[in-house]
């Protein structure tokens, strides 16, 4: 990263000093998701008077190059499983819109000891010195974090959150190291379903608008015919090419993923499957990662949540702060604790 951007972003996350006591923002509920999400925030002001969260820049790993903020409970209880928050994309730690920060704090006050670091070659940390292709390394990353995370504590276990490529990460980890005990990708792979046809074509047959482009020749019926009669194969979205859709990335085979969500849940591995509004190239209804992996036996421990009023970086503070409120929520089941 340019020294710059890197200076501007530290300050931005407010790292100028090693340790330090913060307060969480302020979250709510947002009558436009399906499902329930209690807030677990309180009024700023209020937290600084009681500061509940102490934080500190680290370095860690090989050659002590990745670099991370370690942010730990100051008043409430310990718990036994560490949460680990990755990059999205080639973003700075800090996440889009601080949302890693705010994610870690609030899990931190809810006695979750949590790391948010950079990847090898990502905001500060170091470049990898090898030639190990980034699907490798990174979760060679995380799991350097989780030694580091887990050092001199008694933690039994890991949640790995991340957004965009770092759901994607997520998953890798999740199968590469026993340890990781739970997942929170947050707009990750979905696959089209007939359902998810149906939600997006189906009120097109109502607008006269649409009958009228068809008429005179405006509309390009063939890939709309074939993505009303098919799932995800050969349609727009597994090519990541979909109208609205501009974080795509390319989809792995369904049935790979298919089996790697199997392998996971045989082992125990809990997942919250979260998907914003900004997926709708890809996903448009709230139980539309189930439909996809019907023949998934997910043991019940899966879960799944749509923030359809949410964009995929959640830049509206009141949608980041119900995503924020549901992943603590499911954090704090008693089956991820």
């Amino acid at each position: 990263m340019h020294p710059i951007i890197s200076t501007v972003a530290r300050a931005l996350e407010s790292t100028s000093v090693l340790t330090r006591n913060v307060a969480t923002p302020t979250g709510g509920n947002d009558p436009g998701t399906e499902n329930r999400a209690v807030s677990s925030h309180r009024n700023p002001a209020d937290a600084r008077t009681e500061p509940e969260v102490k934080e500190r820049a680290v370095r860690f790993g090989r050659g002590s190059g990745l670099v991370g903020i370690v942010s730990e409970p100051q008043r409430a209880r310990e718990r036994t499983t560490g949460v680990i928050l990755v990059n999205a994309g080639i973003l700075h730690r800090v996440g889009p819109s601080r949302l890693n920060v705010y994610m870690a704090r609030n899990l931190a006050r809810a006695g979750f000891p949590s790391l948010r670091f950079d990847l090898s070659g990502i905001g500060d940390s170091d470049p990898s010195r090898d030639a190990l292709p980034f699907e490798e390394s990174s979760v060679r990353d995380v799991r350097e974090a989780m030694d580091f995370l887990g050092a001199n504590r008694d933690l039994d276990g890991f949640t790995v959150v991340g957004l965009c490529s770092g759901a994607d990460l997520a998953y890798r980890a999740a199968l590469a190291d026993p340890r990781i005990r739970a997942i929170a990708p947050i707009d990750g792979h979905a696959y089209h379903t007939w359902r998810y046809q149906l939600h997006r074509f189906g009120p097109r047959f109502f607008r006269f608008g649409s009958w009228w482009n068809l008429l005179t020749g405006r509309t390009y019926i063939g890939p709309w015919l074939r993505g009303l009669f098919s799932d995800d194969r050969g349609d727009p979205g597994a090519r990541g090419d979909v109208e609205g859709d501009i974080f795509q990335r390319p989809l792995p085979p369904k049935e790979e993923l298919q089996g790697q969500l199997q392998t996971l849940v045989d082992r125990g591995v809990r997942i919250f499957a979260v998907f914003s509004g900004g997926m709708k190239g890809r996903y448009n209804y709230g139980s539309q990662f189930r439909d996809a992996f019907r023949s998934v036996d997910f043991h019940g421990l899966l879960d799944e949540t749509f923030l359809r009023d949410a964009d995929h970086t959640f830049t509206d503070p009141r949608r980041r702060g119900v995503l924020i409120d549901v992943v603590t929520e499911w954090a704090l089941d008693r089956r991820a604790t």
